[in-house]
């Protein structure tokens, strides 16, 4: 059986919110990482799903992440599962285990506890 990876990428440099400064090429980048896996990697465009600005809301990024990786029925137990994010983020200290030079991993701003529990152990183990 042949393997692939599904992809859910996310570029915000408008944000609705004042207080949170706009950005200027995470759009662009986000951009530049889809057709880079469509040309050079020959990644299907169905497996790549790249929500922008507008689209890329909290409920938006949340139901793309359940319906790309957990309720997708094309992923099978050797595909890979890929989620990038350019925007706005946050640095948090790194687990116990995990290599990161300075101690420090990159993180998603807001409540990571429900994307969390989204996304655990649990439920991408319960997909292999």
């Amino acid at each position: 059986m042949q393997t692939s990876n599904t992809f859910a990428l996310i570029g915000i440099d408008r944000y609705r919110s004042p207080r949170i400064e706009d950005l200027s090429c995470c759009l662009s980048d986000a951009k530049s990482y889809r057709n880079h896996l469509i040309t050079s990697l020959h990644v299907p465009e169905e497996n790549i799903l790249c929500l922008t600005d507008e689209a890329a809301t909290r409920d938006g990024i949340l139901n793309a992440l359940r319906s790309r990786f957990l309720q997708n029925d094309k992923i099978g137990p050797e595909d890979a599962m890929i989620f990038g994010f350019v925007g706005h983020g946050a640095q948090v200290e790194a687990p116990d285990g995990w290599i990161a030079d300075d101690m420090m991993s990159e993180s998603l701003h807001g409540e990571p506890s429900h994307a969390q529990r989204l996304m655990d152990s649990k439920n991408l183990a319960s997909r292999s």
